[in-house]
């Protein structure tokens, strides 16, 4: 299967599952990607054993020293 067809491990970009059925089409000037989707990351099996993904609320995390090194690296949406 075509590795466009898979949503890619945000670590090391392998491919960690298999997306074609997923909607991508949306209305013009939409707001929304993927269907109501606000953010997202995804990890491998891999990845997952050395890694987290982790939901802070945006009020809290405001304060949270993390965002501030996570924004440094460029991984905050």
């Amino acid at each position: 299967m075509a590795l466009a067809d898979y949503r890619l491990c945000d670590v090391c970009g392998c491919k960690t599952f298999y997306d074609a059925s997923l909607n991508y089409e949306f209305p013009e000037n939409s707001e929304y990607v993927l269907e109501r989707l606000g953010a997202w990351r995804v990890i491998c099996v891999d990845c997952a054993k050395t890694h987290v993904v982790v939901v802070l609320e945006k009020e809290k995390a405001e304060h949270a020293v993390i965002i501030d090194r996570l924004r440094e690296l460029g991984d905050v949406t």
